[in-house]
């Protein structure tokens, strides 16, 4: 009695012998009739088209608004760390400018003092102390050969 009152509306249904052999096997599956399998793939069709009701609307804005901040507080720290990589580039490049004024000026006081002694009749050896960057390459050689396993 409650089956009568809950149809609206009867509708003869034709299905071709491809259409059918796709949905039958869906109905069976499921464990449904056939004509309840058919309403509920309908119902299913139907809700695809239907506008979702607007809690969910709502919740899935909500979730997007969260994730949109969690993107902006990641920019945000992106840019933090560029500014940060920047400033420190900065001052590696000035230590490296002054470091290289420095040694120029040792240079030049270094020849200075030959120039000095070589008048005042000193003899200087011939050898001269190992180019500071061909030394640091070597004890970075050496560094790094002793860490291997080999």
């Amino acid at each position: 009695m409650s089956q009568d009152r809950d149809v609206v509306v009867t509708l003869p249904l034709a299905l071709d012998d491809a259409t059918w052999a796709e949905v039958e096997p869906v109905i069976h599956a499921q464990g449904w009739r056939g004509d309840e399998g058919v309403r509920l793939l309908l119902g299913y069709g139907a809700a695809v088209h239907l506008d979702p009701p607007e809690e969910d609307l709502l919740r899935a804005l909500g979730a997007l608004r969260a994730e949109l901040a969690t993107l902006r507080h990641r920019a945000f720290l992106a840019d933090q760390a560029v500014r940060t990589l920047r400033m420190n580039r900065t001052g590696l490049e000035a230590s490296v400018a002054q470091a290289r004024r420095s040694l120029r000026r040792l240079e030049r006081e270094v020849a200075d003092l030959r120039e000095r002694a070589r008048k005042a009749g000193v003899v200087l050896p011939e050898e001269a102390p190992p180019d500071p960057q061909a030394e640091a390459r070597r004890r970075l050689r050496d560094l790094f050969a002793r860490g291997r396993t080999e």
